[in-house]
């Protein structure tokens, strides 16, 4: 069966240039949701990627509703903030509104869990009285009212293009969407690591110095194959440090089961820890 790409023709709840300035949008095909997205950052891209990648998460929404912050409204949909915007005209009244950038649902033991995205530029430090971190307070405090986690990120923007993690999550990434083809049919490369899946693990496990490229040496299959290891959280590298390449070395992932996994460990790097100080102490 061919998979299809929906788009929404009246997009997300806020829009792209609400302002009247026009923004350069990337568009974005993710695993974890059927739209075709048109994502205003690469941030946005790189967190939404993680999370894609990210066994523990189940659905990926972008820009997934609106809060009227000062009326405690939740709005889901266009339409429906289109409709509370002219009702708030009729009456007289104002709104201050919020929209998250991204919304994540994390699959834990006691069930699911859905977390709101902010992604800010590390630039920005919140601080009470400002305008804008007293607004994430507020709709944090909403949002914790139904059950719904906030988090902020930070990331130097105008350097994420020198990141070894940009690198290596767009090429992994890329990698998974590659699996399946429109037909259904698996990548040559998928197949050579499910044939092979258990004893590379095993190999790993017991050769903690070996590397990808003399697994696939020895395995007889590309070095693409053994990256399958990875994005199902087999493995544990650093994504960090350096672009996978043939000497990257990987430990097995079994070794510490109480930590967060490969991609989300990647993600709570990035976690703004001034607006952490700031919620604890508020």
């Amino acid at each position: 069966m061919v998979n299809k790409l929906h788009i929404d023709p009246l997009g997300a709840t806020r829009q792209l240039g609400k302002r009247g300035a026009l923004k350069q949008a990337t568009f974005l095909q993710l695993k974890k949701n059927p739209e075709l997205l048109s994502v205003e950052s690469p941030f946005e891209v790189l967190l939404a990627k993680l999370a894609d990648l990210s066994n523990a998460v189940t659905q990926i929404d972008y820009q997934p509703f609106t809060v009227d912050v000062v009326n405690e409204r939740m709005l889901l949909n266009h339409a429906q903030l289109q409709t509370h915007r002219q009702k708030l005209k009729e009456s007289g009244m104002e709104g201050v509104f919020y929209t998250p950038d991204l919304r994540f649902r994390w699959r834990t033991p006691k069930g699911n869990v859905d977390e709101v995205i902010e992604a800010k530029d590390v630039n920005w430090v919140p601080s009470l009285g400002d305008e804008y971190t007293d607004k994430l307070l507020h709709t944090r405090a909403l949002l914790a009212q139904r059950g719904i986690q906030f988090g902020l990120y930070a990331a130097g923007v105008t350097e994420l293009y020198l990141w070894a993690l940009v690198s290596n999550v767009n090429k992994l990434h890329a990698l998974m969407l590659r699996r399946k083809d429109a037909m259904n049919t698996l990548s040559p490369d998928y197949l050579q690591y499910l044939e092979h899946q258990d004893a590379l693990l095993a190999c790993v496990r017991a050769e903690p110095t070996v590397s990808l490229a003399q697994l696939a040496k020895r395995f007889e299959m590309t070095l693409w194959a053994t990256w399958h290891l990875l994005i199902d959280e087999l493995v544990s590298v650093d994504l960090w440090c350096a672009p996978l390449g043939p000497q990257t070395t990987g430990v097995d992932a079994g070794n510490a089961p109480e930590e967060p996994a490969l991609f989300r460990r990647s993600m709570l790097a990035m976690r703004n820890t001034s607006w952490e100080v700031l919620c604890k102490d508020n």
